[in-house]
């Protein structure tokens, strides 16, 4: 039964290139002669969704399929058969996969009809979300099936939206509708009762960590969506939505009842849109413009990240710790003082302060493990590397300043091996 969903896919395909060639008045072969229909399907173009369907076909194919079982040959198959075995097949069909059935033609085939009376697509997914909400409010509340169809027709048209929000970020105005803001606070409600029916309904342990993200991903992308109408740069927009949302998965989403059992998930997320916020900075940044929430953001991240690092032993965390760190301080340093003739020559001297300074503080700051120091020591080194190499590029390779940035670097490696060789 593995291969039912690749089997259904390839049959909707088949109907969907059927559908096609009626309606440029062609047979299924693509000869002329066949009876003209007039369709207006979801692309604009009935070809386009033929191979659409066929793209599932092969996901389906991969998704579902167990390659590393042990292949049977035919004689053994014969061998093994009896009418237990299809009385199970059968009933795994109709438990199990029945529902995608029900599901494509269901979508489908109420598509198809809206679009038949000029509907929009915006408004297709407004009534089946009120079909949904009716179904939640009027039928018995403990049925499978209707958390299942709430479930699947959330993570469904949220992800259709999830789309559009980064077709607009990227490529240009998607001309959003009302229906549409409506339309994605009804999927948020949507979400919360879900996870509401799990919680309180059916007593869960916990909701499933996919729900979960998913619903934290539509909720990110929603806002960054809304926040994108009032400013110009999406990497600013992207730093403060996840900055935000960082902290309120971390601190205010496990104390709400409904996720107060998925608290590792929640903080797992946290912590992925607190690094995303640090790289949304460092790409503002990157335009050389000075900003006061940024660098507040960068700098509330930096100890954010310190104190996970200091209870986690988070790696990734003390790695951006340091990022951010750096990064607020270069984009200080390029905006207000790197100018003049002699600018490379400063810079130099700067990073060499920087990394000087920051050797001498690990002297004072009591980190929880070596690797902490090393690290530290490690990306100071690299920063000297790359400047230096840089400056020699950009003004020509002297003797007498490679021998002084040696002598310096000289004090650098003998303070970090004396204090690696300090530690117990």
């Amino acid at each position: 039964m593995n291969y039912l969903l690749l089997l259904v896919s390839f049959f909707f395909a088949i109907i969907f290139n059927f559908f096609y060639t009626l309606s440029v008045g062609k047979d299924f072969f693509f000869n002329p002669g066949g009876f003209s229909y007039n369709f207006e399907s979801l692309s604009g173009n009935l070809f386009i969704e033929t191979f659409i369907f066929i793209f599932l076909w092969v996901f389906f194919f991969f998704s579902f399929s167990d390659f590393k079982k042990k292949k049977e040959s035919v004689s053994d198959l014969w061998e093994n058969f009896s009418f237990d075995i299809v009385a199970i097949l059968l009933k795994n069909f109709f438990k199990k996969y029945l529902y995608y059935f029900w599901f494509l033609f269901f979508y489908i085939s109420t598509f198809i009809i809206f679009r038949n009376y000029d509907i929009s697509f915006s408004y297709f997914i407004f009534i089946i979300n009120c079909i949904v909400f009716v179904l939640f409010l009027f039928t018995n509340k403990k049925l499978f099936i209707i958390r299942d169809f709430i479930k699947v027709n959330t993570v469904l048209f949220s992800t259709v939206y999830i789309g559009l929000y980064n077709f607009h970020f990227f490529w240009g105005n998607m001309g959003f509708l009302t229906i549409d803001f409506i339309n994605s606070f009804f999927l948020l409600a949507l979400f919360l009762i879900s996870i509401s029916f799990d919680i309180y309904l059916f007593k869960s342990e916990k909701i499933h960590s996919f729900f979960v993200s998913y619903f934290s991903i539509f909720l990110f992308f929603f806002l960054v969506f809304i926040f994108s109408l009032f400013f110009s740069s999406l990497s600013f927009v992207f730093s403060i939505t996840s900055f935000f949302l960082s902290f309120l998965f971390f601190y205010i989403f496990p104390e709400i009842n409904i996720f107060q059992k998925n608290t590792i998930s929640l903080r797992y997320i946290s912590l992925i849109l607190n690094y995303t916020s640090i790289i949304s900075s460092f790409l503002f940044l990157q335009t050389w413009r000075f900003n006061a929430y940024i660098f507040f953001i960068l700098f509330v991240l930096w100890l954010f990240n310190f104190y996970i690092h200091k209870r986690f032993q988070n790696y990734i965390s003390f790695f951006f710790w340091y990022i951010s760190l750096l990064v607020a301080i270069f984009s200080f340093y390029f905006h207000f003082l790197f100018f003049g003739s002699q600018k490379y020559i400063y810079f130099l001297v700067f990073t060499f302060i920087l990394e000087f300074l920051s050797i001498v503080l690990s002297f004072f700051i009591s980190l929880k493990n070596i690797y902490d120091y090393i690290i530290i020591y490690i990306f100071s080194y690299l920063i000297i590397l790359f400047w230096v190499v840089y400056f020699f590029v950009l003004n020509g390779f002297d003797i007498f300043t490679f021998w002084v940035i040696l002598l310096l670097l000289s004090f650098s490696i003998f303070m970090t091996y004396y204090k690696i060789n300090s530690l117990k």
